[in-house]
């Protein structure tokens, strides 16, 4: 069976998305990088073959009109009620038995090679994770054997969301993969290092759109490349070693969270 990855989005819709970016880039600028983004992700993930790519929306009922060359081979599945933790959970029980990646839809820099080492860090590790530049993460991976409540208690949309999920992984072996920044604020988009064109949040094509198939979100259906390998590091959760923005890919390490035991090993490199 094929690894799975699940894109976590909410259906592009304006005033809906993105509303802190709203604030300082409007909302047609807000509606057009999230939907130029998830598209974007959605056509890099689907050219890769070896996992299956779902798109996991909110609200559950919205409609989707998505590109025609997108529609033809994308499974979608609802998101469900509750908060993030809860609607993140349920969409990992839907594969019991598969290995299962989900990430988000506002990072620009994610690609297939991040989903391949993650999925190669699993090898290793019961669980991997990208971890955010603002202290979140742009990725969970988790391997059959799972943690029964993997996302309780989280502060979500701030600074303690990786290291309060950790708390639930403690007792296990996590792998940290690299540093990537997400786009929440105006502040965001213009740190971000591609120029704004590469990721085209101008005007769409008028007309490529409308020619796409309308799905509803109730309609469910490796190794990586050297630079993206894990290296090995051991440390103790929730303390896990900071590696700084912009560290290489891969960099972070293999980390055991199994509790009571002491630090050892040397820190994940910097570079």
């Amino acid at each position: 069976m094929k690894d799975v990855v699940l894109v976590f989005a909410r259906v592009p819709r304006l005033g809906t998305v993105k509303r802190r970016l709203a604030i300082g880039a409007g909302a047609r600028t807000a509606l057009r990088f999230h939907r130029t983004t998830l598209f974007r992700l959605l056509r890099r993930l689907l050219a890769e073959r070896r996992f299956a790519t779902v798109l996991c929306l909110t609200p559950d009922r919205a409609r989707l009109v998505l590109p025609a060359a997108l529609g033809r081979r994308l499974a979608i599945r609802p998101q469900g009620t509750g908060d993030l933790g809860t609607r993140m959970a349920r969409a990992f029980r839907a594969f019991p038995h598969r290995r299962v990646a989900l990430v988000g839809s506002d990072i620009p820099a994610l690609g297939p090679a991040d989903l391949c080492a993650a999925f190669a860090a699993l090898g290793r590790a019961e669980a991997a994770f990208g971890p955010a530049a603002d202290g979140g993460y742009w990725l969970v991976a988790q391997a059959p054997r799972r943690p029964a409540r993997p996302f309780a208690a989280i502060r979500w949309s701030g600074p303690h969301a990786l290291r309060d999920t950790l708390r639930n992984f403690r007792g296990r072996r996590v792998a940290m993969l690299r540093t990537l920044r997400d786009v929440d604020t105006d502040a965001d988009l213009s740190a971000l290092q591609e120029p704004r064109a590469e990721i085209r949040i101008g005007p769409p094509a008028r007309g490529r759109e409308g020619s796409g198939r309308t799905l509803r979100s109730e309609a469910a259906g490796p190794s990586p490349s050297p630079s993206h390998a894990p290296s090995r590091c051991r440390c103790n959760a929730p303390g896990l070693d900071e590696a700084p923005p912009g560290a290489r890919p891969g960099s972070r390490g293999l980390a055991s969270t199994r509790a009571g035991r002491k630090r050892r090993g040397r820190r994940p490199d910097a570079g």
